[in-house]
């Protein structure tokens, strides 16, 4: 379950960020629109780029038999670059969002399991419904994508006061009003599959940091301005919890304590993200005017002579067979910038 989890828990790492939270979500989501939109243009415009004409594309002959390949000229190969690494980045959330849906049957399947009970806890004369499921860990998370949920398990309902509890309640409440479960999930998803973007990964855990501020204000709320039990919760839940405990990062610790403070963007890796997009649209946008790729129903290479192309197949066709039967690694969505699992409160 180590990596299901992630799907629905939405607290960061014990490491610090190291850009301004409340700037980053509108930072990551334009330079991941952009860089996602250069991605599928890269690719759509290469497919249209390519014409059939067998009388154009080169051939060769290696050991008596006729092998073809396509004819480009510079601003085709140019193109091909761009929408080489395109593709790659589709192909890497593909993957990824594939698994992330896996990993989240499994989750809902074990939560369904574990489900021991549902209950309500009053916040702010609201009634916020809760699930209850089994664990002697004190957990509390928001899980779901499309309808969010917020769990708690029996550890947690025993180990904290009543106070304590409506402040972790109230937390995981912002939580699911933001849909920040999908959120995340979203933001991970393109920063692992863009990743051409380094950017993103240090503006995704920023923007996931605000949320976390964000949640920790309505828990203040909720308990009058007292950031006392909100703090008691955090320590009663992460005592015992050994290696695979959680901390509270610096910058959340300084608004509980009433410091908000902001730390600088990496401008470096902003600016580095623009100049690359820039190039890639203007690549785009001036070598596709006059960008051919000349060739063949054939694919590049290959023989004409069907035995020939069958036995060039049966290697590439025996080794995806090897990788589809090799047990795959479960870690979905673990990101450049920490673990995918981590526990709320």
């Amino acid at each position: 379950m180590r990596s299901s989890v992630l799907l629905a828990r939405t607290e960061l790492p014990a490491a610090p960020a190291r850009t301004n939270a409340r700037l980053a979500p509108a930072l990551h989501a334009a330079l991941a629109a952009a860089g996602l939109a250069a991605s599928v243009a890269a690719v759509i415009g290469v497919a249209r780029a390519v014409r059939i004409d067998p009388t154009a594309a080169h051939r060769i002959r290696v050991g008596g038999h006729t092998l073809s390949y396509p004819a480009i000229n510079a601003a085709a190969a140019l193109v091909l670059v761009v929408a080489l690494v395109g593709a790659i980045a589709l192909a890497r959330m593909s993957r990824t969002s594939w698994r992330c849906l896996r990993d989240h049957r499994r989750f809902a399947a074990h939560m369904a399991r574990a489900r021991v009970s549902d209950r309500t806890v009053t916040i702010a004369g609201e009634s916020v419904p809760v699930r209850c499921f089994a664990s002697d860990r004190a957990e509390a998370f928001c899980a779901g994508l499309l309808r969010p949920q917020i769990y708690l398990s029996t550890r947690t309902l025993t180990a904290l006061t009543q106070s304590e509890l409506t402040a972790v309640v109230a937390h995981e409440r912002r939580h699911q009003m933001a849909h920040d479960p999908l959120r995340s999930l979203l933001g991970r998803l393109l920063a692992r599959g863009l990743f051409f973007l380094p950017a993103l990964g240090r503006l995704q855990h920023a923007a996931e940091l605000r949320a976390e501020i964000d949640a920790d204000a309505l828990a203040l709320r909720a308990s009058d301005g007292r950031g006392q039990p909100l703090a008691a919760a955090i320590l009663s839940m992460s005592s015992g919890q050994g290696r695979d405990g959680f901390g509270i990062s610096p910058e959340r610790l300084d608004h509980l304590l009433g410091q908000p403070g902001a730390t600088p963007l990496p401008l470096g890796l902003i600016g580095l993200a623009l100049i690359t997009v820039t190039a890639m649209v203007a690549v785009l946008w001036q070598a596709l005017r006059v960008a051919t790729i000349s060739a063949t129903f054939s694919l590049p290479l290959v023989s004409r002579q069907p035995c020939v192309l069958a036995l060039a197949a049966l290697p590439a066709l025996l080794g995806l067979i090897a990788m589809t039967l090799r047990p795959g690694r479960h870690h979905a969505t673990d990101t450049a910038y920490g673990s995918s699992r981590s526990r709320s409160a």
